[in-house]
C-alpha cells in the first residue's frame, strides 16, 4: 500500500452512460490498484443517462471516495453553463485547499475553469499537479467564436490558462500535434508526457459483422459528440451530392452536442432527410451492436481545431475495424488514419472528392475489408489500454514511487 492521497477531478465520472467515461475510470483504477487513497471530485449529472441496472465494470467504487461538486443542471444556455462551471470549479478549489492531506492532484479538462482552480490549489498546497489534456483551453472556446472576439479579452483569458498549464508538474498530451499546440502555449517539452487514449466499450460480442442496416445501401455513421469543434458542412454537402446522383447511401448521425441544432437546420434546408437520419446518442450498452452495422464512420474537426481536440472515437473505430473518413485540418486523427491505412482523409470543403470516394467504395466494397483489417492490426499493435496503463504508471512513478 502506498498510502498516497490522490485527488482526481473531472465533471463526468459515475453514474454515466457515455462510453468515454471508461477512460477516466480506468485511469483512476490505476491509482486504486497501486494502493493509493483515491478521491474523485465530479459533478452530479451524467453526460449520457445510463441505462437501468447498467453494470459498472472498470473500477471498484468501494475503493474510492466520491465528492459531488456543485452542479446545478444540464442547461444548454451558454451563460448558465459558464456560471455552473465556475461554481463547480470554485467548489473543487475549496475541497482541495481544505483537505487535511493532498499528495497529488490530477485534473482532466472538463469543465475548463477547473484547470485554473486546481492549479491554484496545487500552488497553495505546494503539491504536484497533472493535467490530462483531453482538449486544450481556452483555445477551443476562443476558436469557437461567439463572445470571445475582443483581442484584449482573449489575452486576458489565455493568461491564467497558460500559466496553469506551465505550472503543472506534467501535462498529458494525446498526440504529437497536440504536443506542438502545448509547446506554443509556453510549455517545456520535458513537462509534456504523451499518452494516447484507447478504445472504450469493447466487447468480444459482435466481432463478426452482422446483417447491415440496409443491404443495398452504403451505411455511413457519425457517433458521439457534435460540438463546436466538429465540422458538418462538408459531410452534408456530400450528402446532397449523393441524393442528387441517386447514390445508394445512408448517413446516420447518432449524436448530441451544441451543433446538433445546426445539423437539423442544414438537413432541412438541403432537403436530404431521405438519406440523412438523426438519432439520439447511442448508450454504451447498445453501441457495439450499432457501430458494427456501419460500413464506414465519420470523424471531423473544424479549421483551427487541429491539435486542440482529440476525438477519441477514432481509436474506438480502429479497434472495432470500422473504416474511417476524416474531414479536417492536420491533426493527430489524420496521422492515425494515414499511418494505419484504415480509411481516407479530406480537406474541409472538398465534398466533391468525398463524393467520388464514396462512389468508388460503393462499387468496390472490398476496399472496406482491407481498411478494416488494417485498422484492427494497427490498434492492437500500437494503442491498447495495456500500453497506456504502463505509460501512466511510468508517469506516476516520477512523482509518487510505489513503496
Amino acid at each position: 500500500m502506498s498510502n498516497y492521497n490522490v485527488y482526481f477531478i473531472e465533471q463526468y465520472f459515475y453514474p454515466e452512460g457515455w462510453n468515454g467515461v471508461e477512460i477516466t475510470q480506468r485511469i483512476v483504477d490505476i491509482f486504486v490498484k497501486r494502493g493509493d487513497n483515491v478521491n474523485v471530485l465530479c459533478g452530479i449529472y451524467p453526460y449520457v443517462d445510463p441505462c437501468e441496472n447498467q453494470s459498472q465494470e472498470f473500477i471498484n467504487l468501494d475503493a474510492i471516495n466520491i465528492f459531488r461538486l456543485i452542479d446545478l443542471s444540464r442547461s444548454r444556455n451558454k451563460i448558465f453553463r459558464l456560471f455552473n462551471s465556475l461554481l463547480m470549479s470554485s467548489h473543487a478549489f475549496l475541497i482541495l485547499v481544505l483537505s487535511r492531506k493532498v499528495d497529488l492532484i490530477i485534473v482532466q479538462t472538463n469543465p475548463p475553469p477547473i484547470i485554473i482552480a486546481t492549479s491554484l490549489a496545487a500552488f497553495f498546497l505546494r503539491k504536484p499537479l497533472i493535467i490530462i489534456a483531453m482538449d486544450i483551453y481556452p483555445e477551443v472556446i476562443i476558436n469557437s467564436g461567439g463572445i470571445l472576439k475582443n483581442k484584449l479579452l482573449k489575452k486576458l483569458i489565455k493568461w491564467p490558462f497558460n500559466l496553469s498549464y506551465r505550472s503543472a508538474f506534467k501535462v498529458v498530451s494525446l498526440g504529437s500535434i497536440m504536443t506542438k499546440r502545448l509547446i506554443s502555449k509556453g510549455l517545456n517539452k520535458k513537462n509534456i508526457f504523451e499518452i494516447s487514449n484507447w478504445a472504450t466499450g469493447l466487447s468480444e460480442e459482435n466481432e463478426e459483422k452482422p446483417n447491415p442496416i440496409e443491404d443495398d445501401k452504403l451505411i455511413i455513421t457519425y457517433t458521439g459528440n457534435l460540438g463546436t469543434a466538429h465540422e458538418i458542412d462538408t459531410i452534408l454537402n456530400t450528402a446532397k451530392r449523393c441524393k442528387n446522383s441517386n447514390l445508394k447511401v445512408k448517413f446516420i448521425f447518432a449524436c448530441k452536442g451544441s451543433r446538433k441544432i445546426d445539423l437539423f437546420k442544414i438537413v432541412k434546408k438541403y432537403d436530404i432527410n431521405s438519406i440523412v437520419e438523426i438519432r439520439d446518442i447511442i448508450p454504451k450498452s447498445e453501441f457495439n451492436s450499432f457501430i458494427s452495422r456501419s460500413d464506414i464512420s465519420l470523424v471531423s474537426i473544424r479549421e483551427n481545431f487541429g491539435g486542440l481536440v482529440f476525438p477519441s472515437k477514432a481509436i474506438g473505430l480502429l479497434a472495432r475495424g470500422i473504416p474511417i473518413i476524416y474531414i479536417g485540418p492536420n491533426s493527430d486523427i489524420n496521422k492515425l488514419i494515414i499511418n494505419s491505412n484504415s480509411g481516407a482523409c479530406f480537406n474541409i470543403g472538398d465534398d466533391l472528392a468525398l463524393f467520388n470516394f464514396l462512389n468508388d467504395i460503393f462499387k468496390n466494397r472490398n476496399k472496406l475489408k482491407i481498411y478494416s483489417k488494417n485498422a484492427k492490426f494497427y490498434y492492437q499493435k500500437n494503442l491498447s489500454y495495456e500500453k497506456a496503463r504502463i505509460s501512466y504508471l511510468e508517469l506516476i512513478e516520477e512523482i509518487i514511487p510505489n513503496s
